[in-house]
């Protein structure tokens, strides 16, 4: 929970004064600034605001919460990446770094084929049941964009890439 260590004594600003090069990583909820940082977060919470729910379940039912704890799992991937990042940086340049993992900001990264899929083509994903997740198959089966039919080697296929390294990145520039 954002605010624990630096109550504790033990906040980055703290451990950096004794060890410069350390490699501090905090994971929350929503991250450890911005309008939601004091939020209680619980996987179905996190499922539910990323939109994880609504393209889980049955083709017409309602929103399935998945029975894995992928925000949990999201966030240590990324906490893990994070840090390993950090240290070859930190070879680098002997500088430690604050690393902020947020468990939502996870999920979205999950969440960018979709979200690509909507701003391109206004298609708002829904639950499929067990058929096709893949969001290029579905654009090249049955999918227009200014009057051109997309394949896998048209602009969404760019486009979707683009979108899915621009996320990434800003998630690495917020930490």
């Amino acid at each position: 929970r954002p605010g624990v260590m630096q109550r504790l004594g033990l906040g980055y600003e703290v451990v950096c004064r004794d060890n410069p090069g350390i490699v501090y990583c905090s994971i929350s909820g929503y991250g450890q600034t911005g309008p939601d940082w004091q939020l209680p977060a619980f996987e179905a919470i996190l499922q539910a605001a990323s939109g994880v729910m609504s393209i889980n379940g049955e083709e017409g039912g309602r929103p399935v919460r998945l029975g894995a704890s992928l925000a949990d799992f999201t966030a240590g991937i990324f906490a893990a990446l994070s840090i390993v990042t950090a240290l070859y940086a930190r070879r680098d340049d002997g500088q430690g770094r604050c690393l902020d993992i947020s468990l939502l900001e996870g999920q979205l990264a999950l969440m960018s084929p979709f979200i690509v899929e909507h701003l391109l083509t206004g298609i708002v994903p829904v639950a499929l049941g067990t058929a096709s997740r893949s969001v290029l198959i579905r654009l090249y089966g049955r999918a227009w964009f200014e009057g051109r039919y997309m394949t896998f080697f048209k602009p969404v296929t760019v486009a979707a890439l683009l979108a899915t390294l621009v996320l990434i990145f800003a998630f690495q520039a917020d930490n």
